[in-house]
């Protein structure tokens, strides 16, 4: 059985939600995310892998499972904007949940650690080199840090998308550990 951690910001984070987006769009996003995570579990269990835990916080989900091979930890990352993408398609009579799906799907395809496009990225160069992948990919998370830096700098002063931009990027970072701690070795858990 699966344990389940909800961090306190959550609370938090939802209730300034509530409170600033509609509620339609709220349980539309719902509806997304769901899908989202139940596709990355049931791809953990096809391919062989157990879920021991899942821990939500305002940062996102993050599913504790057993080890797998770098091709299944890539099937399993992909899994979720896959079905997110599927969602779009299927849910058409939906626009809310279709649109919420695709950004969604888009966004965790960005190959920035910690998201989804991030992981698949580490265990295919960890699959294409053996023995060199999780140096490349340490310095591809370095130069794709800065590009994402540079991105967000770019929609915030130049395109004038307001700080919603920066907030994003440097958030991905933060949670990435490169701002903090540079020298992060590369790793292939789930």
């Amino acid at each position: 059985m699966a344990r389940l951690r909800v961090g306190k910001s959550l609370w938090l984070t939802l209730g300034i939600l509530v409170l600033g987006l509609p509620l339609r769009w709220l349980l539309a996003a719902a509806v997304s995310i769901l899908v989202h995570e139940l596709c990355h579990y049931l791809a953990v269990h096809l391919c062989g892998g157990q879920v021991y835990g899942l821990q939500i916080t305002a940062a996102g989900v993050t599913m504790h499972t057993s080890l797998l091979s770098p091709a299944r930890q890539m099937v399993c990352a992909l899994a979720g904007p896959i079905g997110g993408i599927v969602l779009f398609f299927a849910a058409f009579s939906f626009p809310r949940i279709a649109i919420c799906a695709l950004a969604h799907s888009a966004f965790n395809l960005l190959p920035v650690a910690p998201l989804d496009g991030g992981r698949a990225l580490e265990c295919l160069l960890a699959l294409l080199f053996p023995r060199m992948g999780a140096f490349i990919y340490d310095i591809l998370q370095k130069i794709l840090a800065l590009v994402l830096l540079f991105v967000c700098l770019w929609a915030c002063f130049v395109q004038k998308l307001g700080i919603l931009p920066l907030f994003i990027g440097f958030g991905l970072l933060i949670k990435s550990d490169l701002l903090t701690n540079p020298c992060k070795a590369g790793r292939l858990a789930v």
